[in-house]
């Protein structure tokens, strides 16, 4: 198991949120009151869209797998995600501002 991968564990497990990237695209949970920003890591290429707009495959924002994004967002928001080419997991951290 790489170090990333383990670190992307230890972000979900402390209050994080976790979602299944697939062929079709799939949602989180609404970010909690304190959101201010989010910390994505992901286990498969895929792309990431904020709700309402739903992830579509070639839209929305690019995520590497393995790769870190810090993005803006605020509280009740839900993120969108779909697979590039594999399934994996996305791992989404909210940050306090």
């Amino acid at each position: 198991m790489t170090t990333r991968y383990k670190e992307a564990i230890q972000l979900a497990a402390a209050g994080g949120l976790k979602v299944t990237i697939g062929v079709t695209a799939s949602s989180s949970a609404v970010l909690p009151g304190f959101t201010r920003a989010v910390l994505l890591w992901a286990t498969s290429n895929c792309w990431v869209e904020f709700m309402p707009t739903t992830a579509s495959s070639g839209s929305g924002m690019y995520l590497s797998a393995s790769q870190y994004a810090t993005l803006v967002a605020s509280a009740s928001q839900q993120i969108s995600v779909i697979q590039d080419a594999t399934a994996g997991t996305l791992y989404i951290k909210p940050l306090i501002g």
